[in-house]
């Protein structure tokens, strides 16, 4: 039933839309929040790259909150919309380092797997040590 779910979502995700959306300025807190996640996806044993481009935008409530992206000459991009609750927004930083870390890894991971991966360390690490995001 998850799988049935993760694979729906995967398949309506309009992730183009959330990297074509107006870009934003973020609020400090949401940027703090960001720098939390990546501190802490780091603790977690996550090897990212050592360039991440953090690309905010002004998306709507039928993209998705979050989007990783690896361009042609290599350089990794993570899309965020600033319409997002500061839990949220921590939980959905953390999915996509996943996500980034794994673009760098195994290349035999199917798209469910990697999904399973992203959700799993989300919540591993937001459950690890109370409300850091708030």
């Amino acid at each position: 039933m998850l799988d049935e779910m993760i694979l729906s979502a995967l398949s309506d995700a309009d992730v183009d839309g959330l990297v074509d959306a107006p870009p934003s300025v973020p609020l400090p807190a949401q940027v703090r929040i960001v720098r939390g996640a990546v501190t802490r996806a780091q603790v977690a044993g996550l090897q990212l790259p050592r360039e991440v481009i953090f690309r905010w935008r002004d998306g709507r409530p039928e993209q998705p909150t979050g989007a990783c992206v690896t361009f042609e000459d290599g350089t990794h991009a993570l899309y965020l919309s600033v319409n997002q609750q500061p839990e949220e927004l921590a939980r959905v930083a953390l999915h996509e380092l996943q996500h980034l870390a794994d673009r760098q890894g195994d290349p035999s991971l199917s798209d469910l797997e990697r999904e399973r991966r992203a959700i799993r360390f989300a919540n591993r690490v937001m459950n690890a040590a109370g409300a850091w995001w708030a």
